[in-house]
Parts: structure tokens; C-alpha cells; sequence
């Protein structure tokens, strides 16, 4: 049931990313085209199309904020947080890479992915340095700032929590338009408000988001792992008909560490509200 009348609804938060969706797609069109006539091709990674992406979301969130009519603190909440709350995430992160690789797996098995696609997860993995900042820093800060914040927001003070969880997590993984991302992206969306609604800050949920993608990018391209059906580097990526999944000792292993990390940050975040109580 809904409760008061909040920005967004719903609907309005469609609006609001059709918006960015539009600064996002021309500005990366009008870069290219300014770079063609100059003689030259942008790289996926240019520095020049992180920039407009930043300019995008920035101005995105500075509509979406005058719209709400409330002070940055109200909208934006980065109270402090435990450090120790930082510590069962990586057990959460590796299981969840391991799961949601096989769960990739799966996907590709049933629907093969096109070249297309794959190039374009095989650029966004690269190993450059522009590449790393922005999956590691710049992606978690707009990302976590427009759905957790913005968004999420807006949704709590106006449907039930289970819907504004859930509607929120869907849109996210809509956002992402690759549908070969998109049960990743729905529980990575889950789990980052889950954090929000126990913790009622941003720099947890940003440090979550950063800290998988930093890990994704380190397996793709620091570690050398060599197990079955693993993502391993664009290698891994551009072979995307040749489908082998995981060992099953492998998979078992993501999801005891997921339950591990789970629990352990139960228990932190229950002695991070106790502090939090008025004494």
C-alpha cells in the first residue's frame, strides 16, 4: 500500500533514467562524431566518455534531487558507518562471483551471447587503468548515489519496503539493458538496499559495489585461475558459444563462502545498530 507522496514514484524514476539514458547515448554520439571529424576513434575506456558519463549522471542526480524539494542529507544519507562492516564482504563478493558466473553459465548455455555483446563486457573489463577507475570508482559513486539513494529513498517513503526493495533492484538491473547481467545485477540490487535499510548510509553500499567490481576486474585481469566455466579475461568473455560450466566442489565453495560473509555481516550489522541507539 502506498503510503505519503514522495519523488520518485515509480513511474517518475522510468522518466528520470530515460533522461540519463538520453545525456548518457548523446553525449557518447556526439563525442564520437567530434573525434571522426577530427580524424581520430575513441577508445571504449577514453577518459573523454568517462568524462561525459560523470557530467551525465551528475546532472541526472541534480534534476532528481531538485525535484524531491528536501535538503542533501535528507536525500543523500552517508552517516557513519563500522569499518568492520567492510570485512565480511569479501567472502560475500567471492561467493557471489563464483555463483553468478556459473549462473552466466547457465544463461549462455540457454541463450548463446552475441559477439556484440560479449566485445562490449571484454571492453568494459580491460585492463587499463581508465577502465579500473571507473568499474572500481566512478560506476559505484553514480550507481549507488541514483538507485540507493535517489531512488530507494523515494520508493521507502512512499510504497511498503518489499516493493520499494524489489522495484528498485528491478529497475537497476534494467538499467544495465544487457540481459545477460540482469539476475546479477537484480540481487546485487537486493542485497545493496538490504545494506542500505540496516546501515541508512551510502558509503556501505558504495564500498560493496566497488569492492565486487574491483574483485571482478582483479580475476579478469591480475589472478590466473584455472577452473572449468570460470570467468577468466576476455578470452573467457569472447568465447561466448563455448559454454563449460563449473565444478560442482567450485560452486559449493561460492555458495558456503556467501553463507559465511551473510551471517558474519548479520552479526556486524546488529552490533553497528546497538551503537547507534541512543545511550
Amino acid at each position: 500500500m502506498e503510503t505519503t507522496k514522495s519523488y520518485p514514484s515509480i513511474g517518475q524514476a522510468l522518466i528520470l533514467l530515460v533522461l540519463l539514458s538520453v545525456l548518457l547515448l548523446g553525449g557518447h554520439i556526439a563525442a564520437s562524431i567530434i573525434s571522426a571529424i577530427a580524424g581520430s576513434l575513441l577508445a571504449p575506456n577514453s577518459p573523454v566518455l568517462t568524462l561525459i558519463d560523470i557530467v551525465a549522471y551528475g546532472a541526472a542526480l541534480l534534476w532528481g534531487f531538485g525535484k524531491t524539494k528536501k535538503s542533501f542529507r535528507e536525500v543523500f544519507s552517508f552517516s557513519s558507518s563500522r569499518i568492520t562492516l567492510l570485512i565480511p564482504l569479501m567472502p560475500i563478493l567471492i561467493g557471489f562471483g563464483i555463483i553468478s558466473s556459473e549462473v552466466d553459465n547457465i544463461t549462455r548455455w540457454f541463450f548463446p551471447m552475441p559477439e556484440f555483446i560479449a566485445e562490449a563486457l571484454a571492453d568494459l573489463m580491460g585492463g587499463s587503468i581508465i577502465a579500473l577507475m571507473m568499474l572500481a570508482v566512478i560506476a559505484p559513486a553514480n550507481e549507488e548515489l541514483l538507485f540507493r539513494g535517489l531512488i530507494l529513498r523515494g520508493f521507502l517513503s512512499r510504497y511498503t519496503v518489499r516493493k520499494a526493495v524489489l522495484a528498485s533492484a528491478i529497475i537497476f538491473a534494467l538499467f544495465h539493458i544487457n540481459p545477460y547481467q540482469f539476475f546479477t545485477a537484480f540481487f546485487t540490487g537486493v542485497f545493496l538496499a538490504w545494506l542500505f535499510l540496516q546501515t541508512r548510509s551510502l558509503w556501505p553500499c558504495i564500498a560493496a559495489h566497488a569492492l565486487y567490481n574491483l574483485h571482478l576486474w582483479v580475476v579478469n585481469n591480475v589472478l590466473t585461475i584455472d577452473i572449468p566455466g570460470y570467468r577468466g579475461g576476455a578470452e573467457a568473455l569472447l568465447a561466448s558459444h563455448a559454454v563449460e560450466f563449473q565444478p560442482l566442489w567450485f560452486d559449493a565453495l561460492g555458495l558456503l563462502l556467501l553463507g559465511i560473509g551473510l551471517a558474519f555481516l548479520r552479526t556486524q550489522v546488529t552490533i553497528f545498530r546497538i551503537h547507534q541507539m541512543p545511550q
